[in-house]
């Protein structure tokens, strides 16, 4: 291969998973395709690790083996000169994501007319649409950047979580409605996560093309 963009993790949509399990995945998983990628006669050109906001606060097994795993990954890159770079994904949705994540899960209640219980949605959230991450990715492939660079591909807005089903509801416009604050929050769990999405444009020259609405519109509507 030529470019290798490592996207596999163990707790992206379950960040409370036992240690081990995060560190022998994320952790040594990476680090043995980093060696895979540079300790051998034909290196790679580029090395890209998606990374999560969830590094900035360490507040789960999952944020905390991504966070150790990129400090590695800078190490390696500035020691060795390799060209590993980071992609720091916010809150991707859109087509073929788990069933088990808000926004499809919304999307079958709303569809099926039934209520949806869920937390308070007070979180604010940077929601990005697949089809923005893959081209954001693209972007970052072609971009002439130093090692050890990292950037974040978002909107560089926040919506709420509660905003988010409340616009799947509307969307749907059949029956049924969200139950806002009828289940407990998620300990842990950062209230905002924004982008600097003006860095990244003037870093590798790409911005979000898709709006929450008409990324929303796309998945109700099929």
């Amino acid at each position: 291969p030529d470019v290798v963009v490592h996207l596999a993790a163990m707790g992206p949509t379950a960040p409370f998973l036992d240690l081990e399990t995060a560190v022998s995945h994320n952790f040594h998983g990476t680090a043995n395709l980093v060696n895979a990628c540079f300790q051998t006669e034909t290196p790679v050109s580029q090395l890209i690790i998606a990374r999560t906001p969830s590094e900035r606060q360490l507040m789960n097994p999952y944020g905390i083996s991504k966070a150790a795993v990129w400090q590695c990954c800078r190490v390696q890159a500035k020691t060795h000169g390799w060209p590993i770079h980071g992609a720091m994904i916010f809150q991707a949705y859109g087509d073929q994501q788990p069933a088990k994540t808000l926004v499809p899960t919304a999307i079958a209640a709303a569809q099926a007319g039934t209520d949806f219980a869920m937390t308070d949605g007070k979180q604010q959230r940077d929601w990005i649409h697949n089809s923005d991450v893959a081209n954001g990715l693209i972007a970052l492939m072609n971009a002439d950047l130093p090692p050890a660079t990292s950037v974040e591909l978002g909107s560089g807005q926040l919506t709420s979580v509660a905003t988010v089903v409340q616009e799947i509801y509307k969307l749907v416009d059949g029956n049924g409605r969200p139950l806002i604050g009828q289940l407990p929050n998620r300990a842990g769990e950062d209230a905002v996560q924004v982008a600097d999405a003006a860095r990244t444009e003037r870093m590798i020259g790409w911005k979000t093309a898709v709006s929450l609405t008409d990324g929303l519109k796309r998945l109700t509507a099929g």
